[in-house]
């Protein structure tokens, strides 16, 4: 028999069907609202800095993230290797050197 093996098991516990039914109740369903803002902002501040981004996916974050330091051209990444290599290609494309870890 096969048994799936989660990647990821969600932990609902505390406010989510709360928080889900506010914003499905005030239309603020997308990439905007008071929740992102919120987030935004602790994280801001659980990290000591001045902003924070919200943004849908780890792929987005180390494409935002890569492109914000600006790699110079013989610029050397170590990633390991259960990183996606989506995310990997990411930094390829702004024509760095990439190794792949072990």
């Amino acid at each position: 028999m096969h048994h799936p093996i989660p990647v990821n098991t969600p932990l609902l516990g505390g406010n989510e069907l709360k928080y889900l039914t506010e914003c499905i109740e005030t239309g603020w369903i997308s990439s905007e609202g008071p929740f992102i803002k919120l987030f935004e902002d602790n994280m801001a501040t659980y990290v000591q800095r001045k902003h924070g981004i919200a943004v849908s996916n780890g792929s987005a974050a180390l494409d935002i993230a890569v492109t914000s330091i600006e790699f110079r051209k013989r610029c050397r990444s170590n990633y390991a290797s259960f990183y996606h290599y989506f995310s990997c290609t990411i930094v390829g494309t702004r024509r760095v050197n990439t190794s792949i870890g072990r």
